[in-house]
C-alpha cells in the first residue's frame, strides 16, 4: 500500500480524489490518501491531475474575484448602472443582425457564438453539482460573483476590440494573443497563449462531443457509440469547413432557440409550482447568510462552489470570449462589451432557471439538504449533475419524457459550445500563421479529435483540460490588469460622447494615451464626439 500525506487541506474537496482511490476520506488538517494495490496507473494519474486542477483553480478564482472587485470600482459599476444602454445596444443589434458586410461579422452573431460558449452543459448539470456540494445559498453568491465578473469580461473584451487586427483576406481577428502581441509588445508570449487556447479548444470540443454522445446513447439506451460519434463528427465537419463565418451563422440560429426553449420549460415548471417559489427564495437566502448550515462542508464550501460556478459559467478572465467578440464590427470598442455584458445576464438567468427547477424538487425530496447523511456514497455520486436535474424535471409536467427532453437540450448546448471553440481555435491558428493549408490541417485534426473523444470514457482528460484553462486564466488576468487603463479610457470616452449628444459614438486610436499596436481604429469619431474628447 502507498500512503501519500498532504499537510494542508486548504478547503479543497479532496473527497472525490480519495473516494476514487480507496473510498477512504479523513476530513481533517492532515488528509491521508491511501492507495490500494487495485488502483491502476490511470486512476492514480486522475487523482494527481484532479489535485493539480484544484490547486490551480483555487488560485485563479481568488485572483479573478479580487481583480473583478478592483475593475468594478474603476468602471464605477458600469455593468449595473449602464444596463439601459446595454439593452438599447442589444435591441438595435438584433434588428441589424443581417446587415454585416461580406468580410465582417455582426455584433449579434458574435454575441450568439459567445453565448454558445457560455451556455452549456455546466448551466444545467453544473448548477446541480453546486447545490449538492455547497447548498442552496450557492445560488445567491453566484449572483453576486457574476455581477462582479462582468467587470472582468468588460475589460478583456474591450481590449480584444482595441487591439484586434485585420487579416490579409479582410477578416477581423482579436483576443488575448492579439492584445499580448500588440498591446504588451510580446509576440513570443502571444504564440504561447495561442497554443494554450488551441489546446483548450481541442480538448473542450472533444469533451462537449463526448457529453453529447453520452446524452444520446443514455437517453435512447444505445449499446454502441460508433454511429452516434460519426453523426456528431459529420455535423461538426459541415460547420467547421465553412470557417468562422459559418460557425457564427449557425450559432445565431441554434443558440437562441435552445435557450428560449429551456427557459420556457422552466417557466411552465415555475407557474405550475407557483406555491413552491416562496420556499425556493427562502432556501436560497437562509442558507446564503448562514442561518442554516450549508450542505457539503459549511459556509466555505458554499463560497468556493459559488465562485467556481460563476467563473466556469461566464468564462470571465479565461480569455476565450474575446477571441469571438473581437470578430464583430463596431464603431466603438465599448459597444461590443456592453452587448457582451448582456450575455452574462442571460447566462445567470439560465443558471437561475436550473436552480429553481432543482430547488423546487429538492425542497420536497431533501428538505434539510443533508445529502451525505441520507444517501450512500454511490447514490450521492449518481445524484450530482444531470441525474438530479432529470429527477427534478421528471417530477413536473414532463413526467417520463423529462430525460429525453433534457438530453436533447444538453446535446444542443454541447454542440453550441463545441462549435464556439472552433472559432476560438481558428482565431489563434491565424495569429500564428495565415497559411490556409495550416488551418485546413488543424480543422482535420479537430474533427478527428471530436470523433475519438466520442468513443472514450473520460478520466484525467477533464482534469488536464481544467489545468490548461486555469493556467490561461492566471496569465490572462495578469495581462488585462497591465493593459486595463486603455479599457477604462475607452469607457470614459464612450459615455463622454453619449453625454455630448452623440447617439452612436465612434472611436479613434488617438483617444488612448498609448497608440502602439492599435491598427483598426483610425479616426472614426463623429464631430460632436471630438469636441469633448480627451486622453
Amino acid at each position: 500500500m502507498i500512503v501519500l500525506e498532504t499537510k494542508h487541506n486548504f478547503g479543497f474537496d479532496w473527497s472525490k480524489t480519495c473516494e476514487l482511490i480507496s473510498g477512504y476520506y479523513t476530513p481533517n488538517k492532515y488528509t491521508i490518501l491511501m492507495v490500494s494495490d487495485v488502483a491502476g496507473p490511470g486512476e492514480i494519474f486522475a487523482s494527481i491531475t484532479s489535485s493539480g486542477s484544484e490547486i490551480i483553480w483555487y488560485a485563479a478564482i481568488v485572483l479573478v474575484i479580487c481583480v473583478s472587485i478592483y475593475f468594478t470600482i474603476r468602471i464605477r459599476g458600469a455593468q449595473l448602472l449602464r444596463i439601459k444602454e446595454t439593452l438599447r445596444l442589444f435591441g438595435s443589434n438584433i434588428k441589424e443582425r443581417s446587415k454585416s458586410g461580406p468580410d465582417s461579422v455582426s455584433a449579434f452573431r458574435a454575441f450568439c457564438t459567445t453565448m454558445g460558449n457560455r451556455v452549456g452543459i455546466g448551466n444545467i448539470a453544473g448548477i446541480a453539482i453546486a447545490i449538492v456540494m455547497g447548498g442552496p445559498g450557492t445560488i445567491f453568491w453566484m449572483w453576486i460573483f457574476v455581477l462582479l465578473l462582468t467587470a472582468v469580461s468588460f475589460v478583456e473584451n474591450t481590449l480584444g476590440q482595441i487591439y484586434k487586427e485585420k487579416m490579409k483576406n479582410g477578416e477581423i481577428r482579436g483576443g488575448p494573443a492579439y492584445y499580448i502581441k500588440n498591446g504588451l509588445g510580446k509576440p513570443k508570449l502571444a504564440v504561447v497563449m495561442s497554443v494554450l487556447l488551441i489546446i483548450l479548444a481541442f480538448s473542450y470540443s472533444g469533451m462537449q462531443a463526448n457529453q453529447a454522445c453520452a446524452c444520446i446513447t443514455d437517453a435512447f439506451s444505445l449499446d454502441s457509440t460508433l454511429i452516434v460519434g460519426l453523426i456528431i463528427t459529420a455535423l461538426a465537419g459541415i460547420v467547421f469547413v465553412g470557417g468562422v463565418k459559418r460557425v457564427v451563422k449557425i450559432s445565431s440560429k441554434i443558440v437562441p432557440i435552445a435557450i428560449i426553449t429551456y427557459l420556457l420549460i422552466v417557466l411552465i415548471v415555475i407557474i405550475t409550482n407557483i406555491t413552491a417559489v416562496g420556499g425556493v427564495f427562502e432556501s436560497i437566502f437562509t442558507y446564503a447568510f448562514g442561518i442554516r448550515e450549508a450542505a457539503g462542508g459549511g459556509v466555505a464550501a458554499m463560497f468556493i462552489w459559488a465562485m467556481r460556478r460563476s467563473v466556469f459559467s461566464t468564462d470571465a478572465g479565461v480569455g476565450v470570449i474575446p477571441n469571438i467578440s473581437s470578430l464583430a464590427e463596431a464603431s466603438h470598442p465599448v459597444k461590443i462589451e456592453l452587448i457582451q455584458a448582456f450575455g452574462t445576464i442571460i447566462d445567470v438567468i439560465v443558471c437561475t432557471a436550473s436552480a429553481f427547477v432543482i430547488l423546487i424538487y429538492t425542497n420536497r425530496a431533501f428538505p434539510d439538504y443533508n445529502f451525505s447523511e441520507v444517501l450512500s456514497p454511490a447514490e450521492l455520486e449518481h445524484l450530482k449533475g444531470s441525474p438530479l436535474v432529470s429527477d427534478a424535471l421528471s417530477a413536473t409536467f414532463l413526467g417520463d419524457t423529462a430525460p429525453f427532453v433534457l438530453s436533447i437540450l444538453m446535446v444542443v448546448f454541447a454542440f453550441g459550445t463545441m462549435i464556439a471553440h472552433y472559432a476560438n481555435c481558428e482565431t489563434n491558428v491565424r495569429q500564428i500563421t495565415q497559411k490556409p493549408i495550416v488551418l485546413k490541417i488543424f480543422t482535420a485534426f479537430l474533427l478527428i479529435t471530436v470523433f475519438i473523444f466520442t468513443q472514450l470514457n473520460m478520466g484525467a482528460a477533464w482534469n488536464l483540460t481544467d489545468i490548461v484553462q486555469g493556467i490561461l486564466c492566471l496569465c490572462n488576468i495578469v495581462v488585462i490588469v497591465l493593459l486595463s487603463r486603455h479599457a477604462f479610457t475607452a469607457l470614459r470616452d464612450y459615455f463622454r460622447q453619449k453625454k455630448n449628444g452623440v447617439t452612436e459614438p465612434g472611436f479613434a486610436a488617438e483617444t488612448l494615451s498609448d497608440t502602439k499596436g492599435v491598427t483598426c481604429w483610425n479616426g472614426n469619431v463623429p464631430d460632436a464626439g471630438r469636441e469633448k474628447q480627451g486622453k
